[in-house]
């Protein structure tokens, strides 16, 4: 969190997006997300500062959302154990006696 407490200094001391983002090593659109946090929470930079590294994590740090699985996906998923033990059945690996690997597929099964 103190990247995040750098950013902020920098930013309300009067810096660039650029000139932040090269002396903190953190993506730009990473610091266009603090920023925007920033702006959005109403506080200032002495404020901000006086939180505890938790509340600073809670302000800036949202836990991404998983977005739902519809029927047709969660169908598709369920397959993939079933596609993947025929594809071990079919699929074999031989070695001639050079250590030439060849695939052989079995399309009988």
């Amino acid at each position: 969190m103190n990247k995040v407490r750098q950013i902020l200094r920098l930013h309300t001391q009067g810096y660039k997006k650029l000139q932040i983002a090269e002396q903190t090593g953190v993506a730009r659109n990473t610091l266009k997300k603090y920023l925007k946090e920033f702006t959005e929470s109403g506080l200032n930079f002495s404020e901000v500062n006086e939180l505890s590294d938790k509340d600073l994590e809670d302000l800036f740090v949202k836990p991404k959302e998983q977005s739902p699985i519809n029927d047709k996906l969660k169908t598709l998923f369920d397959l993939f154990p079933m596609v993947d033990k025929e594809m071990k059945r079919k699929v074999e690996i031989i070695e001639d006696r050079h250590g030439k690997s060849s695939l052989i597929i079995n399309l009988s099964c």
